[in-house]
């Protein structure tokens, strides 16, 4: 396979990433394989290393390529947002920019945003990273992130691999702790947004995080 890799069908450019396959299978088959059983890329993305090696003798080496490829897309779009010093202005701007990364997990994973006097991404952190049903992130941690950054404000998200973004009381509860904790050091939480599946909850659309805009 030469040429331009833009001209490359998806199981070709899969194959690439993949290497030869030391148990003597057909690479190219291989990764057509791993498309279909997981409905493409998206699905490749989520399934990570120990489901992949499974299909058609791809071991974990394969496997552990494609996961390095996937988080090395994700960690250069991410790039661009720090680079353009993104603005994050409304809570649509939150939930479109980064629906792409909080859908991609199967556990629940709590991710901050701390952003300066301009509402301008200084660093996205992730605090915690639990189970398919629950995560368990640090209050102190997150102040801690925020008082080290020189940040000014923060916006909370996590994602519910359930696909219901709805929040539950525990999310409830630890909201209304965190942004109080958050006061008593001059910081501001100016959201919380839960995504589930590819629909988001925010708390300030919601009415639920003081007055101050975004």
């Amino acid at each position: 396979m030469t040429g331009d890799v833009g001209s490359l069908a998806d199981a070709e450019l899969l194959s690439m990433i993949i290497g030869p396959l030391h148990s003597g299978s057909d690479v190219l088959t291989a990764a057509s394989r791993i498309l279909k059983s997981f409905n493409g890329f998206r699905g490749v993305s989520l399934a990570g290393p120990s489901r992949i090696k499974r299909i058609a003798g791809i071991g974990y080496k394969g496997a552990a390529r494609l996961a390095a490829a996937f988080e090395l897309g994700k960690r250069f779009r991410e790039e661009g947002l720090y680079r353009d010093r993104l603005k994050l202005r409304t809570p649509d701007d939150v939930g479109h920019i980064f629906m792409p990364r909080m859908k991609g997990y199967d556990r629940e994973v709590f991710v901050c945003a701390f952003l300066d006097c301009k509402t301008r991404l200084i660093a996205l952190k992730e605090i915690a990273r639990g189970t398919p049903a629950s995560a368990s992130p640090s209050i102190r941690s997150v102040i801690t992130e925020a008082l080290d950054l020189r940040a000014v404000s923060i916006i909370c998200m996590h994602n519910h691999p359930s696909g219901d973004p709805e929040p539950s009381t525990e999310d409830r509860c630890f909201t209304d702790d965190l942004a109080r904790a958050a006061r008593t050091v001059e910081l501001q939480l100016l959201d919380h947004v839960v995504f589930g599946g590819d629909m988001f909850y925010s708390f300030k659309a919601k009415g639920l995080m003081g007055c101050k805009k975004m």
